[in-house]
């Protein structure tokens, strides 16, 4: 990883947080997240970075909650640290991207996240090198939502057979984007065939597993599908144009989500496993 990553990856860590309520109790006290980093000190990011998690992940529970006004303010102070503290930027973003990025959902259609993006883009101080996949990550927003009907996806087996998500309705669908070159990719399959909610949901017939390889043929998916079909997983490739656009962003592998029996996106581009499972869960408890 490079000593330096763009400073949209500290931004998204904020918007992963906002999607997933990992505040705790947080979201019941009355603090505001406007005049948060008040105190804030460089040097206390260098003597626990567990303790300025914590901070980061109250700050980001105290926005998801707070009126537009608000947000807007304690967006503008956090810009204002993360620009002018090069200790603070190095280290939160270094932190942010190895404890946050990796473990929780970068679900980007929450109006926050939207408002970080605008205030990174519109700020001069910001170099254009640490803002140019802004404009691809605004487009991710308008895509796949919670609540909207998964957009269609053309998609080819191993035998260059092809499939569409439609063909799935009528069951709820566990599915992944994965770079079968990614190391995290097949560790998230094998933590999804090994949660026994989600494989229990799957041998009832009640969800179907898919896998949808990026950057790959019918041919470089043969393995994979010899290999995972057994376990109960459909194995796709797709082109990878219309999975950057829509699914997939380049930038985080792998994506999962969840739809269901409509097509209806119940869970929207997580990289958590266990969040997953909690909402196959619940869904199987409904019926």
């Amino acid at each position: 990883m490079r000593v330096l990553r763009s400073i949209v990856v500290t931004f998204v860590a904020c918007a992963l947080l906002l999607t997933v309520g990992v505040c705790g109790g947080c979201a019941t006290t009355p603090r505001s997240p406007e005049g948060f980093w008040a105190d804030y000190e460089p040097a206390s990011l260098l003597e626990s970075v567990d303790a300025s998690e914590q901070m980061f992940v109250e700050w980001a529970g105290l926005l998801q909650g707070a009126d537009r006004a608000v947000c807007e303010r304690a967006i503008q102070e956090f810009v204002e640290i993360m620009v002018a503290d090069p200790v603070g930027y190095h280290l939160w973003t270094e932190w942010a991207n190895l404890h946050l990025y990796g473990l929780w959902s970068p679900v980007r259609n929450e109006e926050a996240f939207g408002m970080l993006l605008q205030r990174v883009w519109n700020d001069p101080r910001v170099p254009s090198e640490n803002k140019q996949h802004i404009p691809r990550l605004e487009g991710i927003l308008t895509h796949n939502g919670v609540g909207d009907r998964a957009e269609e996806l053309a998609m080819y087996d191993a035998e260059g057979a092809e499939a569409k998500l439609s063909d799935l309705r009528g069951r709820r669908v566990v599915l992944v984007m994965v770079d079968t070159t990614c190391p995290s990719c097949v560790d998230t399959m094998q933590k999804i065939e090994q949660t026994e909610v989600i494989m229990e949901a799957a041998r009832r017939g009640e969800v179907a597993l898919v896998a949808v390889a990026i950057n790959q043929t019918p041919e470089g998916i043969a393995t994979l599908t010899r290999e995972k079909s057994p376990l109960g997983w459909h194995i796709y490739c797709a082109s990878s144009g219309q999975l950057e656009r829509s699914y997939y962003d380049s930038e985080a592998s792998p994506m999962l989500f969840l739809l269901s029996h409509d097509g209806t996106v119940e869970v929207a581009m997580t990289r958590n496993a266990e969040s997953l499972a909690e909402a196959v869960g619940k869904g199987s408890e409904k019926r």
